[in-house]
């Protein structure tokens, strides 16, 4: 039988991993958020606020200050031994893989469990394969990941196996006591997590993320509102800009555009010939992207996956006289 450590949480008065220096969980009551300024998407905005005028209910909640009730709740859930689930969303650039972060590093300071680089995944699959792996080397238990889902999820279309497997997936994470932070850049998923937050606005002065949180079993409600204390492990956000952001930028500028392109060509003709994607029973679009999505490379995005389905009806000959053709020749 798995031996299984005492948890004994260190108390963290100046929080030093989150937070700026001007800021700490203890000064909440002090600088008062609620009367901060926040840089806020002005279209997001502005939407929030027309929710507000339509609903004294939802003004209420949008000034009711939940934050203390968000960290009793992570403190309870490893206080029973569960894991932790939580789902963010927000616009692209909006805070949410920091406050995914900042949350992440916060449990890992309260449990003595590291939480690095390694644990930040950039899609489901790649996920699932550092669980496997991470399962494999026993150093599963307790582990605290953050995954960044910045591609379409596909799980609907996908087989029963494939459901099959996610829910094997979700078993794990309970019985392992993970905690993880699935973040989405458009609107809340499912999974299995009670608690969701939306980015709504920062304070670059005080290092502080603003969010709605949502009761995410049944309807998506707002509760209230959350403040996270950002992060300051500043080595560790400049390893993660360079992991992310940087070879995104270098990769567009210097990419072979001719290379991409007969790619596609090559995905495309092999997708053609595929029996499953030819079945007679597959006939619809949605149909035959359920199957593309399974045969082609699972990080193209999808406007990719759509593009490489029109090109499979194209004849052999064409596709093969398009690929290696750059798109001058073509």
């Amino acid at each position: 039988m798995k031996a299984i450590p005492k948890l004994q949480p260190r108390k963290i008065d100046r929080m030093e991993e989150l937070g700026t220096k001007k800021f700490d969980f203890k000064s909440f009551e002090r600088v008062n958020p609620h009367s901060l300024e926040y840089e806020v998407d002005p279209i997001q905005d502005k939407l929030i606020k027309k929710k507000m005028a339509r609903n004294p209910e939802y003004a209420l909640i949008m000034r009711t200050n939940e934050t203390k009730l968000f960290f009793e709740w992570i403190h309870k859930k490893l206080k029973m031994r569960e894991n932790i689930l939580v789902e963010c969303m927000g616009f692209v650039r909006s805070g949410k893989s920091v406050v995914a972060q900042s949350i992440c590093k916060y449990i890992s300071n309260l449990i003595g469990i590291p939480f690095t680089l390694n644990n930040i995944c950039s899609n489901e699959s790649e996920f699932a394969r550092k669980v496997m792996e991470a399962t494999k080397n026993k150093m599963i238990y307790r582990s605290i990941w953050s995954v960044d889902e910045q591609i379409e999820l596909h799980t609907q279309s996908g087989s029963y196996a494939e459901m099959e497997f996610l829910q094997d997936l979700a078993n794990i994470t309970a019985i392992e006591e993970m905690t993880i932070c699935w973040c989405h850049p458009e609107e809340f998923v499912g999974r299995n997590a009670l608690v969701g937050l939306e980015t709504y606005g920062r304070n670059f002065e005080y290092g502080i993320n603003r969010c709605i949180l949502y009761n995410l079993w049944g309807t998506n409600e707002p509760i209230g509102i959350v403040y996270i204390p950002r992060h300051r492990d500043f080595e560790f956000e400049r390893k993660y800009e360079d992991m992310t952001k940087k070879p995104q930028v270098e990769g567009f500028l210097s990419q072979n555009f001719d290379i991409r392109t007969s790619m596609r060509y090559e995905l495309a003709l092999k997708l053609k010939n595929d029996k499953d994607f030819n079945d007679e029973e597959v006939t619809t679009i949605p149909q035959k992207m359920g199957i593309a999505r399974k045969k082609i490379p699972f990080w193209l995005p999808e406007s990719a996956l759509k593009e490489i389905v029109q090109l499979a009806k194209l004849s052999d000959t064409k596709l093969e006289s398009l690929i290696g053709e750059s798109p001058e020749e073509s």
